[in-house]
C-alpha cells in the first residue's frame, strides 16, 4: 500500500503517527513512504537508534496547512541555518521570570528532543502536540525517570500555549493507561487491586491529574463521549494472539484543551456558558470521537475526532520549513516562529453545539509499504 492511498483511506484533514522507526538517512527513499501529492508531512526522529521510535504528522495541504511547525519539546534540536532553524514556542513561559528550563540538564533535555518524540504543529485555532510516551512501565528502571521528565515537559509546553491564550490538542501514544477502565488486566479487578493500580505508578498520577475531571486542564475526548464503555482498547500484545480476545489497553488518546480550562478558577461547564451567551470551550467543539478498532496493520488501534470549527482554518502563505519537502530540497523560505502566532493571535472563534503492559514492537511505516 503506497503512503497516499493510506492517507486517503484514513480520510482526515491531519493525521498523527507514533512510532514510525524512520531514520533521518531514510530520505534517501522518501518518494517511497513519506511524501504524498496533497499532503505536508512533519517529521521528528530519532537521532542514536536506528529503527526505533520517531513521530509524523501529515497535513492535508489544502485545509490545513501549518502556520509554524517544530520538532521535539525542549528547543535542543534543529540544523543551525535559517531555512531549517526551529520554528517553536520553546521558551513560552506562563511566568517571564520562570526558571523551569534549569530544572534540567541540557544533556536531559537533548535526550528528550533526540528520540523522536514529539512534532508540534500550530494550526491557528489550536496548536497540536503529536506524541509518542516512552513505554517504560518499571518505576525501578532508570528510563522511568525520562519518562517522567517528558511528560513535565509535555506539561510545560501545553500551559505555556494555554497561557498565551490558545486552544490545545495533544494526540497520540502516551503508553499509560490512567484508570482501571482502560486496561484489561484491572477493569474487573477486586477494588484493593484496583487502588493499587491507581498508585503504584507516578506516570498514572500524573496524567489523572493533567485531566480536567481531576483538577487540570485536558479534556480525554474519547471518555467525555463514552465515559463508562469497556473494553475500549487501542492496544494488544501481537505475539499472544490478544487482539483476538481483545485483552489490551488504551494508551493512544485524544486530548483537548482550552484556556478557560487552564485553572479550577476560571473553568466553567458548556452548561454554564451557553446559559451567560458565552463562547463554547473548545473541547465541545469534538462532534465525534472514536477508536478504529477494526483497522489493522498495527498492534494499535487508530483514535479519530471530528472538529467543526466555526470557520476554516488559517493557513500560512507557504509551508512551514519544517516540512519534510522543505528538508528534502532544500527550497522553500524562511518561517515565521510559533512564537509570533501565539503572541499575535487571538483565541480561536468558538461556535455553539447542539499492571500496564510495555506496548510491543510496532510494524514501521517501510514495513507497511513493502
Amino acid at each position: 500500500m503506497s503512503l497516499s492511498k493510506m492517507l486517503e483511506i484514513l480520510d482526515a484533514d491531519i493525521i498523527c503517527i507514533q512510532e514510525t522507526k524512520l531514520s533521518r538517512k531514510d530520505m534517501e527513499d522518501l518518494q517511497n513512504f513519506a511524501l504524498a501529492d496533497g499532503w505536508l508531512s512533519f517529521f521528528s526522529f530519532c537521532t542514536h537508534r536506528s529503527g526505533y521510535s520517531g513521530v509524523a504528522t501529515f497535513c492535508r495541504a489544502s485545509t490545513a496547512q501549518p502556520l509554524a511547525a517544530e520538532e521535539g519539546l525542549a528547543g535542543t534540536v534543529g540544523p543551525q541555518n535559517d531555512l531549517m532553524a526551529r520554528e517553536g514556542l520553546t521558551r513560552m513561559h506562563s511566568d517571564p521570570s520562570d526558571n523551569f528550563w534549569d530544572r534540567y540538564r541540557r544533556e536531559d533535555l537533548e535526550m528528550i528532543d533526540n528520540q523522536g518524540r514529539c512534532v508540534i504543529t500550530d494550526h491557528g485555532a489550536f496548536v497540536l502536540f503529536n506524541c509518542y510516551g516512552p513505554a517504560v512501565t518499571n518505576i525501578t528502571n532508570d528510563r522511568f525517570a525520562f519518562k517522567m521528565q517528558f511528560y513535565e515537559v509535555l506539561q510545560h509546553r501545553i500551559e505555556g500555549v494555554l497561557h498565551a491564550g490558545r486552544p490545545a490538542v495533544v494526540a497520540g501514544d502516551l503508553n499509560i493507561a490512567p484508570y482501571p477502565i482502560d486496561h484489561c488486566d484491572f477493569v474487573k479487578a477486586p477494588a484493593y487491586i484496583q487502588a493499587g493500580m491507581l498508585t503504584n505508578r507516578p506516570d498514572r498520577a500524573w496524567f489523572r491529574r493533567m485531566l480536567q475531571e481531576e483538577g487540570g486542564p485536558l479534556v480525554d475526548l474519547f471518555r467525555k463521549k463514552h465515559p463508562n464503555e469497556q473494553k475500549s482498547y487501542t492496544v494488544w500484545d501481537m505475539a499472544t494472539l490478544a487482539r483476538k480476545r481483545n485483552h489490551g489497553s488504551r494508551v493512544d488518546f485524544l486530548l483537548a484543551a482550552s484556556p478557560e480550562h487552564l485553572t479550577e478558577s476560571t473553568k466553567r461547564s458548556a452548561e454554564t456558558c451557553q446559559e451567560e451567551g458565552a463562547q463554547q470551550p473548545f473541547d465541545e467543539m469534538f462532534t465525534d470521537v472514536r477508536i478504529w478498532s477494526g483497522f489493522e496493520g498495527s498492534d494499535h488501534a487508530p483514535v479519530w475526532a471530528d472538529l467543526k470549527l466555526p470557520e476554516p482554518l488559517p493557513m500560512g502563505e507557504r509551508p512551514p520549513a519544517l516540512s519534510l519537502a522543505n528538508r528534502r530540497t532544500g527550497a522553500g523560505p524562511r518561517q515565521g516562529k510559533i512564537t509570533s502566532w501565539l503572541q499575535g493571535a487571538p483565541p480561536a472563534k468558538r461556535r455553539k453545539v447542539d499492571s500496564q503492559i510495555d506496548t510491543p514492537p510496532r510494524e514501521s511505516l517501510d514495513d507497511i509499504f513493502c
